[in-house]
């Protein structure tokens, strides 16, 4: 059994004030997933929920950082629209998803202030590196075969609380030391 398996959390960070984000945690030995209520700030409800929860160590789908060379005008790596971690994951440019990104990073820098950890995870590399040719389905369905936890039934699950699913799976490939980490720590890096 792991130790701390509830201090972790796998997040779909989505829209500001839609149903678009869901968390997946480990409560009583059974992972856990839940959506966003409609019509609320999702930033104050996630703050809040993972405080409750007594979650301390977040994966995190959505971009953390910004290209090295907007703090770094000399990096020569850098260029102004993806990371490094971005061109080796196929992944779109945190410029392009602007407010996503802002939002994600101001998350972040707030959480972390109260002594949290927050990780850039990427479900859809997830489900490329670690279970290609399978449908998200099919990797759940591995996932839950995989875990000591009792699985929740992804029957009726939407795509964001599925990713959060697999956000989890990143935080818990983490704690048992098997990640496989993507681009520069000075810039922006995705566990896997």
């Amino acid at each position: 059994m792991m130790k701390n398996a509830a201090f972790w959390a796998g997040v779909d960070y989505g829209a500001k004030f839609r149903a678009s984000t869901a968390i997946t945690f480990l409560k009583k030995k059974t992972i856990t997933t839940v959506l966003s209520p409609k019509k609320t700030d999702v930033d104050l409800w996630l703050e809040d929920f993972l405080q409750k929860e007594g979650i301390h160590v977040v994966f995190m789908d959505a971009p953390l950082s910004l290209p090295k060379i907007y703090f770094d005008p000399l990096d020569q790596e850098s260029s102004h629209h993806f990371r490094q971690v971005d061109r080796e994951l196929g992944a779109m440019s945190p410029l392009f998803l602007g407010g996503l990104t802002a939002r994600a990073m101001a998350f972040k820098q707030k959480i972390e202030k109260r002594g949290a950890t927050v990780l850039e995870t990427y479900p859809s590399a997830i489900l490329r590196k670690r279970f290609s040719e399978k449908t998200l389905d099919e990797a759940l369905l591995l996932i839950a075969s995989e875990v000591e936890f009792a699985f929740p039934s992804i029957d009726g699950m939407n795509p964001h609380e599925k990713d959060s699913i697999l956000a989890w799976y990143a935080g818990y490939r983490y704690h048992k030391k098997e990640s496989m980490i993507f681009g520069r720590k000075e810039e922006g890096q995705i566990f896997l």
